[in-house]
């Protein structure tokens, strides 16, 4: 027979949520531009702690040292047998940078390009055009396979995706820094990539293209928030990123909103458990790097005490009406919840 769940302390704290201070924190942080290290980026790093210290939420300004990188332009020309620039072309975080012109060659159609570059024929001197998103894994095949640049065609009708190719989770070290691809890549808008088809069908087309990623180490805010259990040392981290795509309401500043309210509640309701909320920077233009660095920084007291992970991100998407969840642990870490609860 299974036992109802007593939903009353539940209930009681969704009663405390305060909606006016959710939009209030998501109008103070939508129109903010939060690229790793910029001067929003650390506006919105400083109005989340003044927000949370006034509201009695013990909370402050951690500086992490990040390599991230910040897409800048991207161009695509066709230079025979017809000339034809394609506008509106993007490039990714952690592409390669061309020289001044950009590089050229011929290009190369490639239906699919899985994660190998036995998968792939020679492409040395080639400029790969590909359809779909310019993931790490391909950019790495394609760039092992000696092309010296990619296409990519969008996917999605009207719409481009700003995407990340490095492979390594977090900043790299002298270990994995050759990982990052050495590899200019573009992505184009579908209209365009169905033009491009249409040549490459029919003769041999030479194309220029040009790329420009702002790639560097960076000094970046990360704001974190504790409120200590009432009972243990042991806690829960919750996270979001702080930094975003252009505006980003919700990725991700709907999930920043939701953090605030979350650790003001819990302030005021103390849980048995502590929980620690993080606002990561570095997120989306360096690879998880501020989510990382906090937790090569404090290893061995999440190894100690810490519970789980809850991650927050795209809350509030018009038409969500569903929540998603994946449950990853170390078996000796499901052990000790399986343990506890059963005391």
């Amino acid at each position: 027979m299974i036992d109802t769940v007593d939903r009353t302390t539940e209930n009681g704290l969704v009663d405390e949520i305060d909606r006016a201070a959710l939009e209030a924190h998501i109008d103070a942080l939508a129109d903010l531009r939060r690229y790793p290290g910029s001067d929003d980026q650390w506006e919105a790093a400083e109005y989340i702690v003044d927000e949370l210290a006034a509201d009695g939420v013990d909370a402050e300004i951690e500086t992490i040292s990040a390599y991230t990188s910040v897409p800048v332009s991207a161009s695509v020309s066709v230079i025979g047998p017809v000339q034809k620039r394609i506008d509106g072309a993007i490039t990714t975080a952690f592409s390669a940078n061309t020289p001044p012109g950009g590089v050229s060659g011929e290009l190369v159609a490639v239906d699919a390009v899985g994660h190998s570059a036995t998968d792939l024929p020679d492409l040395s001197g080639k400029i790969v055009f590909t359809e779909g998103l310019p993931t790490p894994g391909a950019v790495r095949a394609i760039d092992r396979a000696g092309a010296r640049a990619a296409v990519f065609q969008s996917p999605t009708e009207g719409q481009l995706h700003e995407m990340i190719v490095s492979p390594i989770w977090g900043s790299p070290s002298v270990d994995d820094v050759d990982e990052l691809p050495d590899l200019p890549v573009a992505e184009i808008h579908q209209t365009d990539g169905e033009w491009l088809a249409e040549r490459v069908a029919g003769d041999d087309v030479e194309v220029a293209v040009e790329t420009q990623a702002r790639t560097e180490q960076r000094e970046l805010p990360c704001p974190v928030a504790r409120i200590e259990g009432t009972e243990s040392d042991r806690y829960t981290v919750v996270g979001n990123h702080i930094d975003s795509w252009h505006e980003g309401a919700t990725d991700n500043a709907s999930a920043v909103a939701a953090s605030m309210e979350l650790a003001r509640v819990f302030a005021e309701n103390p849980p048995k458990r502590g929980i620690v909320v993080g606002f990561w920077p570095g997120h989306s233009m360096g690879r998880y790097a501020g989510s990382a660095r906090y937790a090569d920084e404090n290893w061995l007291d999440l190894r100690e005490n810490g519970i789980a992970y809850i991650h927050l991100d795209l809350n509030g998407l018009d038409g969500a009406d569903h929540l998603q969840t994946l449950l990853r642990a170390a078996p000796d870490a499901l052990a000790e919840q399986a343990s506890t609860a059963s005391r």
